[in-house]
């Protein structure tokens, strides 16, 4: 059994730049020097470090806080990853609004995902997938997130309280086991 795990994948604004393709955008070509490689694996995970907030929320102006087209999501799906791990620090860049519309994109295009949920939604301790009949637990979290948006400080607390796991509370400056 092989099981493939990569780091960040992003939409910087070098890379939305590159995608745009008259009025739409494709991602497909990230992923060509990689691809082979991925299809040598029975099972893929990566790390989706932007929210997919839609167009209205403004898609990556800098290198610090990003939004990828839905089509980021179709070809991370094309590239053949499995699973994304949503909780890090860019997870807010877009807010709450952005959170759940990325989880709903990544819901209607079949991409496995840990690390966050929805508002009120039963939190999962792992993702599960089972490979060559041995069960895989996949467990994912972050420190904690960036500034949203909005410019202000977005918090998983309140009503948002478990939508991205995170280490420690973050109002806590240090990690404590």
């Amino acid at each position: 059994m092989r099981i493939t795990f990569v780091g960040d994948i992003m939409c910087e604004l070098s890379v939305l730049k590159a995608a745009k393709k008259g009025k739409t955008y494709d991602f497909n070509w990230c992923f060509d020097g990689v691809r082979d490689l991925l299809k040598q694996s029975d099972y893929r995970i990566c790390n989706l470090e932007t929210p997919m907030a839609g167009e209205a929320a403004g898609y990556s102006e800098n290198f610090i806080c990003f939004n990828a087209p839905d089509t980021y999501a179709d070809a991370i799906k094309n590239a053949g990853f499995d699973l994304v791990a949503t909780a890090n620090n860019h997870t807010f860049d877009r807010g709450y609004d952005g959170l759940v519309r990325t989880i709903k994109v990544l819901e209607e295009k079949g991409i496995g995902y840990h690390g966050t949920s929805l508002p009120g939604q039963e939190r999962p301790e792992a993702f599960y997938f089972d490979l060559d009949g041995t069960k895989i637990a996949v467990v994912v979290y972050t420190y904690g997130t960036n500034y949203g948006g909005s410019g202000g400080k977005c918090l998983a607390e309140g009503e948002y309280e478990g939508t991205v796991n995170l280490l420690c509370h973050q109002t806590r400056s240090t990690y404590l086991p």
